[in-house]
This record gives structure tokens, sequence and C-alpha cells, in this order.
């Protein structure tokens, strides 16, 4: 018996343009009813407000940041050059004296990171070298040679010592290198602590006017922003 193929069983369900005119409906529905409530209407209105005030507020707090992060940066400047050209006042001095000591401090460590940097790099180059040279005797030129086991042995105790070596100076060199970044920190502290002293004091020098004007330009900017902040509380 040969049984013929079967039609396939149509899929019941709502036409497609049945459930496209239900959903439209069912909009219209909501938009009507959005229409008619005012208090409804109200409510999303206030929301979408709230919610437009406190994007505006976050981009105003953000360039008053911004800004301050550039004020910042400009009384450290501003401090760095009154040091410079050592701005006379009785305030500043202790502070000056700190930052000649500090300089000097840097000075010092920087010497001591070049030559232990010159110094690592040396012992590094003869590590180099005696890794080469204990390759060649593990593997003399006469291959019927047997290699001179004595020999390897002192080379590979050369190469221990060296590597010893090479970790040790490299260790220096880290401590030197984060004993330089701690006194630069010390020293940024310093410019940013006889800077905001020269910007409130205001000493009348013609090498700091420069920047008395770009940080009032800044406190404008500060001030503009964050009244506006004001305004959209």
């Amino acid at each position: 018996m040969v049984i013929q193929d079967m039609p396939p069983i149509p899929r019941e369900g709502l036409p497609f343009w049945i459930f496209w005119f239900m959903l439209c409906v069912i909009v219209l529905l909501l938009a009507f009813i959005f229409l008619r409530d005012k208090e409804l209407r109200e409510r999303v209105n206030e929301f979408l407000s709230g919610a437009k005030k406190r994007m505006k507020r976050a981009q105003l707090q953000f360039k008053v940041n911004r800004e301050q992060r550039r004020k910042d940066d400009l009384r450290k400047d501003l401090g760095e050059r009154a040091w410079s050209v050592r701005i006379p006042g009785e305030a500043y001095e202790p502070h000056f004296q700190d930052l000649d000591r500090l300089t000097k401090e840097d000075a010092g460590l920087k010497a001591e990171l070049d030559r232990m940097t010159t110094e690592l790099r040396d012992v590094q180059a003869q590590l180099d070298a005696a890794r080469q040279k204990t390759k060649q005797l593990q593997r003399p030129e006469d291959k019927n040679a047997q290699p001179d086991a004595a020999a390897v042995q002192a080379s590979k105790d050369e190469e221990r010592r060296l590597k010893k070596e090479v970790q040790e100076r490299n260790q220096k060199v880290g401590s030197l290198q984060s004993a330089r970044s701690s006194v630069e920190k010390q020293k940024s502290d310093q410019f940013a602590k006889v800077g905001a002293l020269v910007d409130e004091s205001r000493p009348d020098h013609k090498e700091v006017l420069e920047l008395y004007v770009q940080i009032d330009k800044l406190n404008r900017n500060i001030l503009s922003y964050k009244n506006e902040i004001e305004r959209l509380k």
C-alpha cells in the first residue's frame, strides 16, 4: 500500500493584519487616555522636566570639576614660578626652603639613579656574555670532543652571580625611582600651597600677572556654572 503525503495542516491563529490593527487600537486608546487625563500629563511632564534638569546639572557639574582641575594646575604653575623668581614674602619663605631642600634631594637621587642604571646595563651585558660563553662551552667546535665539565660549571656559576647582581641593581633602581616619585609629589604639593597663597594675596610681580588673568577667567566660569546649577534646583 502506498501512503500518499498528507497536505500540510494550516496553522491556526489570528491573521497578521488583525494583530497590527489591535496594536494600533491599543496605542490610540492610550493616547486618548493621556490627552484626557490632565494630571497624568502633568506627572509625565514633571518627570521629563526633572530628568532634563538632572542631566543639565550633571553636565554643569562636570564643567565645574574640569575648570577646577585647570585652576589647580594653574595654581601649581603659579607656585612654581613664584619659587623660581623668589617672590618676597614671609608666608612663602618656609615653603621655598622646603622646595630648595626637595630639589637638592631630587638631584642627589637622580645622580644615584643614573649611576645605578649605568651599572645595571654593564652587569646585564656581562650576564649576556656569560650566557653566550656557557652555550659555546656546552657545544665545542670539535663535535667529537666532550664539553669541559669544570669550565661549563664555572661559567654557570658566573651566570648565577651576575644574575643575582642584575636583580639587586634592578631593585635599587626601582627604589630610587619610587623615591624620586615621592619627592616630585611633595614638590607638587608645595607648589600648590605656594600658588594658593600667592593667588590669595596677589603680589604685584610681572612674572605672575599672566597667571592671575587665566585664574580669574576660570573663577568666572566656575561661578557662572555654579549659579546655573542653583537655578536648576
